[in-house]
């Protein structure tokens, strides 16, 4: 990606539609589309959740990413390029698309701000191939034509233009500065989702089925087939008014913290929204962070009643085993790729609002030339959302689950010109359409699993989006 470090542009048309020009002519020597993407900072306080729900349209492209506990929030919306793949080759053909964007994109603007640049937002699903008429490809890849973010007290707006041969300089320029006055005095509509949590019924119909569905998966256990598979569930939330994602999403950041929230847009007012725990890689710098999480308790109601349930979960044999053998093929996985993460951590608890995992971290330094997706080819779907052995753990779930899962288990997150990005594990998720939500979680079942235990545990998981669906 050519970089132009440059101060505030919103003064300098002139100067702005001579680059577009030399980029048009670009495009015009070589016969392939350009993308400018300009970046300025905000004087004041950009909210990229509030900037996305005062101008959401429903059947728009978009998505949304926040850590809030670090602070970090990303929101993009309006597809300017947008592609889908699909088959055992979609990470590598997303990462060759990947490549070829950035080769011919140009970065304009204060550069030297965090999360400036223009993003590629990803989303995959848990399976390799999906029907014609699912809503989401295995693959969807696209930059927003309008982008904010925020880090570390910076505010950063981020219009990115498709530059053709047949463009027009000047118009395209004018639009983009113009997108950016707006963005750096964004005056914030009121919400278009009603106030309150709205009434409705998490219909609980699929207890005896699941029940069913991990006494085949013990079974398939004992068989010797397999060490651990993860079943998941549905459940279907039916509201009495529409449901409102971004108004859910905002209960969410509020409610669960240390998590990533995250919304992603698909046809005809399909939204994918979830509040996960579970990152499965972020590149920054050239360094990898990941980490393996399994094992499951509650929360107590009140500080003794938590560390006792914190103590149990750290003593469970059965809790552990599911946690080791998720880490140590983690470990196994990156040491594959010639990667060293350092003697492996000691487990340590990550405490949510309604739940505390199990979690070990990794660390590693990256060699040159290696993508963000070269790292996610290799640990989706991880055991903590397939089981073990993996291949042979997708055909059994395929066989056991009631339907494909789609992005539930699957990935959400963005791309960036130095072959980084963040991808998430999209869990404590479902679909919202209209006034009815579909939501997913699943359990690891090991030799010792008991049904009743395995289904309060998703029970348990679900109560995250069922509690913050408005």
């Amino acid at each position: 990606m050519d970089r132009i470090p440059t101060g505030p542009l919103e003064h300098d048309l002139a100067r702005f539609m001579q680059l577009l020009e030399a980029v048009r002519d670009a495009a015009l020597d070589d016969g392939h589309w350009k993308l400018v993407s300009i970046s300025l900072a905000s004087e004041r306080l950009i909210d990229p959740l509030a900037v996305l729900e005062s101008i959401y349209e429903t059947g728009d492209r978009h998505c949304y990413i926040e850590h809030p506990e670090s602070g970090e929030a990303l929101a993009g919306a309006e597809a300017v390029i947008e592609r889908t793949f699909s088959g055992s080759e979609r990470f590598a053909k997303a990462r060759d698309f990947a490549r070829e964007l950035f080769e011919h994109t140009v970065a304009v603007g204060q550069l030297d701000l965090p999360l400036a640049g223009p993003k590629l937002f990803c989303a995959f699903s848990f399976e390799d191939e999906t029907t014609p008429d699912a809503p989401f490809a295995p693959a969807t890849l696209f930059i927003p034509r309008w982008q904010v973010s925020a880090k570390d007290g910076a505010y950063i707006a981020t219009a990115n233009l498709l530059v053709t041969p047949e463009g027009d300089p000047a118009e395209q320029a004018r639009r983009a500065l113009d997108a950016h006055k707006k963005f750096s005095s964004f005056a914030y509509a009121r919400a278009s989702g009603p106030d309150g949590a709205p009434e409705g019924e998490l219909r609980e119909t699929k207890a005896a089925w699941y029940a069913n569905a991990v006494e085949k998966a013990l079974g398939e256990i004992r068989k010797g087939s397999s060490s651990k598979l993860v079943i998941s569930r549905s459940e279907s939330f039916i509201g009495e008014r529409p449901l409102h994602p971004l108004a859910t999403l905002a209960r969410l950041r509020d409610a669960y913290p240390s998590c990533h929230s995250f919304s992603f847009a698909g046809k005809e007012g399909l939204s994918f929204i979830g509040a996960t725990p579970e990152r499965l890689a972020r590149v920054e710098n050239g360094t990898l962070y990941t980490e393996a999480i399994a094992g499951t308790a509650p929360r107590g109601s009140n500080p003794a009643e938590d560390a006792r349930l914190a103590a149990e979960l750290l003593a469970s044999d059965k809790q552990m085993r599911e946690h080791r053998a998720v880490a140590d093929t983690i470990a196994a996985q990156l040491a594959a790729l010639g990667l060293d993460t350092g003697p492996m951590s000691r487990p340590r608890l990550l405490r949510l609002a309604n739940a505390q995992h199990i979690r070990t971290p990794f660390t590693a330094k990256l060699p040159v030339g290696m993508h963000i997706l070269d790292i996610a080819t290799l640990l989706h779907p991880t055991p903590a959302t397939a089981g073990l052995p993996r291949d042979i753990a997708r055909s059994t779930l395929a066989k056991i689950e009631e339907s494909p899962r789609g992005l539930y288990s699957g990935l959400v997150g963005w791309l960036d010109a130095d072959e980084g990005g963040e991808l998430l594990v999209a869990l404590r998720s479902g679909f919202v359409k209209g006034n009815l939500a579909t939501l997913h979680a699943g359990a690891g079942i090991v030799e010792g699993s008991e049904a009743a235990a395995e289904c309060a545990e998703t029970a348990l998981k679900m109560s995250a989006l069922a509690g913050s669906l408005g």
